[in-house]
């Protein structure tokens, strides 16, 4: 509750409190919650953080096949931060 109120302070709400809303969402096992979070999250900024974050949501919403496909974009993205 407190960081869906946080997410209401200012216009536009600030990434890494999205993604922790996102992994509380997580964390209590409301993956379907987390997984809309943490889409609007990568939207707006597809870090390799945010992208394992989802992954991590749609494994364990048991979609398998949408989950390899955030871990091998966040891997990518790791790379490229890379260079």
């Amino acid at each position: 509750e407190v960081l869906t109120k946080a997410l209401g302070i200012g216009p536009e709400p600030m990434l890494s409190t999205q993604r922790n809303l996102g992994r509380v969402h997580t964390a209590l096992g409301d993956h379907k919650a987390a997984i809309g979070v943490l889409t609007a999250v990568v939207g707006r900024e597809p870090s390799a953080e945010s992208l394992k974050q989802l992954g991590i949501a749609y494994h364990n919403e048991k979609n398998y096949k949408e989950a390899i496909v955030q871990f091998k974009r966040g891997l990518e993205k790791e790379k490229d931060d890379a260079e």
